[in-house]
């Protein structure tokens, strides 16, 4: 598996040597997995920006995309972009992250929306999408099914945001209970 986003396509030499590994995946039957992360500070032009991740949208097998980032994109509903996703780009597998309100899930074969995991009193969401992405990638490669990785993945953002800062400590235990204590 090859994942990236964002911050290393925003300029030379971290741009050319991602699409360079991205190909060097593709030619080897890897998963490419593409989390676009947009931070507008770090572009100078916002149509740069639009062109990078409409490019990691086409090179990707599994995208991460928040509903923030398909409304700058195409000014659409989760919906709509996880379907344009599958349609346009050749996506796989696409979720479209809904903050406090989970995701929506979407492959071939149809169309979700897993609810968060649980409740949380929220201090922070720094670092929430990026323990949302490493949930999700943690899930589908330990064979969860996208609806059980969806919620695998809205654990790990739920207690992201339960303290200060994007780093908290948090076990695979505190995962799994969490889930329990959602049903899941």
């Amino acid at each position: 598996m090859f994942h990236f986003g964002t911050l290393s396509l925003t300029d030379e030499p971290a741009r050319d040597a991602t699409r360079r590994l991205a190909a060097y995946a593709r030619e080897r039957g890897k998963w490419i997995t593409f989390d676009p992360n947009l931070r507008l500070p770090l572009w100078e032009d916002l149509e740069r920006a639009r062109a990078e991740i409409l490019w990691g949208l086409s090179a990707a097998d599994v995208v991460k995309l928040s509903d923030d980032e398909a409304d700058f994109l195409w000014g659409c509903a989760p919906e709509e972009a996880a379907r344009k996703l599958l349609d346009e780009y050749a996506v796989k597998l696409a979720f479209v992250t809904l903050g406090a309100k989970g995701c929506v899930y979407a492959n071939r074969l149809g169309m979700g929306r897993a609810v968060s995991a649980a409740q949380v009193q929220v201090v922070d969401t720094t670092g929430a999408g990026d323990s949302f992405a490493g949930g999700l990638l943690a899930g589908l490669l330990t064979g969860q099914t996208p609806l059980q990785a969806a919620w695998t993945a809205s654990a790990c953002g739920a207690l992201t945001t339960e303290a200060v800062g994007a780093h908290p400590s948090f076990t695979w235990a505190d995962v799994r209970e969490r889930l329990r204590q959602a049903g899941h």
